[in-house]
């Protein structure tokens, strides 16, 4: 019953949705590591990892949240950067 707009929140309105986002998430992460695109392979995990933040599951979250930081730093990708970090910073809270 979860889906996430374009700025991350949670917007409830379609059954299932977490699961068939998480679903997806994890298809474009297997994806993108085999074709070596490391843009699509950050901006994935920080979306999985909103997804688990927003469904409460603070562990994973933390996990996928730490992975994208880690891309975004070799990839120099400040923005995503950003963004990522103050993700992991609210899961400290």
């Amino acid at each position: 019953m979860l889906c996430l707009n374009q700025k991350g929140r949670p917007q409830k309105n379609a059954p299932h949705a977490d699961r068939k986002a998480e679903e997806y998430f994890n298809k474009a992460i297997q994806q993108a590591k085999e074709v070596g695109d490391n843009g699509t392979l950050g901006r994935t995990y920080l979306n999985l990892g909103l997804l688990h933040k927003a469904k409460k599951r603070v562990d994973k979250a933390k996990e996928c949240i730490t992975e994208t930081i880690k891309i975004f730093e070799e990839t120099e990708a400040d923005g995503f950067l950003t963004q990522a970090r103050e993700a992991l910073a609210s899961l400290k809270n």
